[in-house]
């Protein structure tokens, strides 16, 4: 347990602590979650091949509304997270209802600590018709998310961090 580092985002039950002086060599942290060469085979590459997981990407999400969700026109609040690794903060996100030609600036909420998941929220209004969100975080180091995972991809598609993207409708 590494704050900044890689936890899939899966709850996972500790039930021991073992400080040592380099990465584990347990099944997931050696063998398996390894970002392969584009190229790579995923199931014939030889345990180890690629890069390990380690530091979070810098990375936000839309919690809100859903992909594919059906919604009023008027109002509408827009929620997510942000987070950045290895100590670094989520201090800005932006959101685009026109596919990325216009952005607006999120309402950041408090982080309870520079390790933690930073929310935030905008008010919208949508209208009739489909519409497709998107956001993009940014950090204390001007770094931007990247914004197509076809930059990242790699056959496991482990690492993707890019622009997060909902469509839904509005009726």
């Amino acid at each position: 347990m590494v704050p900044g580092c890689i936890g899939a985002r899966r709850v996972k039950w500790v039930t021991a602590i073992t400080v040592q002086p380099g990465p584990s060599d347990n099944y997931f942290q050696a063998p398996d979650y390894r970002i392969l060469p584009s190229d790579a085979d995923p199931d014939t590459a030889a345990a180890g091949e690629g890069i390990s997981l380690s530091s979070l990407a810098l990375n936000c999400d839309i919690l809100d509304p859903i992909d594919g969700n059906r919604v009023p026109p008027g109002r509408l609040t827009v929620r997510g997270y942000g987070i950045a690794g290895d100590g670094r903060a989520v201090e800005r996100v932006d959101v685009s209802l026109g596919d990325g030609l216009t952005w607006r600036q999120a309402d950041l909420h408090p982080a309870p600590s520079k390790w933690s998941w930073r929310l935030w929220s905008l008010a919208v209004d949508v209208a009739p018709g489909p519409s497709t969100i998107t956001a993009r975080a940014w950090d204390d180091t001007g770094a931007l998310q990247p914004e197509s995972p076809a930059s990242l991809w790699n056959p496991r598609g482990y690492g993707n961090n890019a622009w997060a993207r909902v469509a839904l409708t509005v009726i």
